[in-house]
């Protein structure tokens, strides 16, 4: 396996196949990150101090869990076709990331504002402003 990890083609593979797959995520028609990326755009971010630990530790399990997969999917032990890395990739990917789903959602909630906030600052915004 260790002399699996060497080979730069395999890391490659796998990166192509994790932007096809989180691209493709859940047979959505657009890409829901994508759309969620537009989303965080619109309201913009806020991190709550008393929420900044648990963000930052859910954040940091997801990162850590995607690196491992990344580097089993790299070390894996397919190497002949029909069953090489591509085939794994297409096989495992989409369940792999859909595990990860609920804490990246989590994750991205806690970091976007809600529409109440970004309401509640328009209309703050709006009442300081002077009349005239």
């Amino acid at each position: 396996m260790l002399h699996k990890l060497l080979m730069p083609h395999r890391y490659v593979e796998v990166l192509e196949g994790f932007r096809y797959h989180l691209f493709h995520l859940a047979s959505w028609p657009e890409s829901i990150l994508l759309l969620l990326g537009v989303y965080a755009v619109i309201l913009g971010v806020s991190v709550q101090s008393r929420e900044r630990a648990a963000l930052l530790a859910c954040a940091a399990t997801l990162v850590i869990m995607l690196g491992v997969y990344f580097l089993v999917l790299v070390g894996s032990p397919y190497d002949t076709p029909p069953f090489d890395v591509s085939w794994y990739i297409l096989v495992t990917a989409p369940r792999l990331f859909m595990q990860l789903w609920p804490c990246f959602l989590l994750v991205f909630f806690l970091t976007v504002r809600t529409p109440e906030e970004v309401i509640r600052l328009l209309r703050s915004g709006l009442s300081s402003l002077p009349r005239g």
